[in-house]
């Protein structure tokens, strides 16, 4: 088990709940299989406006591909 320092902002199921994705304070997204290994983790971007931390007022959204590969915007 593990820990995620940075925080997170947000996460998502794929459709069909094989894929857990999570987006971390520290601007990465993390994909786990169903036994909660990591598949990969992928740096978006180092602009500090383009994540910040939640609130009510700016909730993280996830889109997924028919595919169940996830998109984010």
């Amino acid at each position: 088990m593990g820990c995620i320092e940075s925080g997170i902002l947000g996460f998502s199921y794929s459709p069909n709940q094989e894929i857990l994705v999570i987006a971390t304070g520290n601007h990465t997204l993390i994909s786990f299989d169903t036994s909660f290994d990591v598949i990969s983790e992928v740096h978006i971007d180092d602009n500090p406006d383009t994540f910040k931390p939640p609130s009510t007022s700016s909730p993280v959204y996830f889109t997924w591909k028919a595919d169940a590969k996830v998109k984010h915007e």
